[in-house]
This record gives structure tokens, sequence and C-alpha cells, in this order.
């Protein structure tokens, strides 16, 4: 699925540079070798990102809750 028409990025791609390390949505731009152009995929991003860290937190925290 597509998330940017104007530099052809998938959730594919953008799910590989959350991956790689990403540390904001502007990173994951970065990453990629590109910038929003027309930024209607911007919003999108920002929530693969944040559900992104949401999942490692969640990871995180399962994991302190394992070991205590």
């Amino acid at each position: 699925m597509y998330i940017c028409n104007c530099n052809g990025l998938n959730k594919r791609a953008i799910a590989r540079a959350l991956a790689e390390g990403a540390s904001t949505p502007a990173d994951v731009y970065r990453r990629l070798c590109c910038a929003p152009q027309c930024a209607r995929c911007v919003p999108e991003v920002v929530e693969l990102f944040r559900a992104a860290r949401a999942d490692a937190v969640e990871v995180s925290l399962d994991g302190a809750t394992a070991l205590a």
C-alpha cells in the first residue's frame, strides 16, 4: 500500500526505516532520501511512527515485567 505517491513510498519502506532506527517522522523521510511534497502522507507517517514507538514501549514494558 502506497503511503506517499509523490515519492513512491509504500508502507514496507516506511516500516523498514522505522526498524532501522528512524527517531522522528522527519528522520523517516531522510532515511528514505526524500521529503514530503504535497504533505498528504505526513499524518500517516506520523501515525506509523507513533504506533512503532508504542509497540517498542510495550515490548520494553513486557520485558521489564518479566524480569521483575
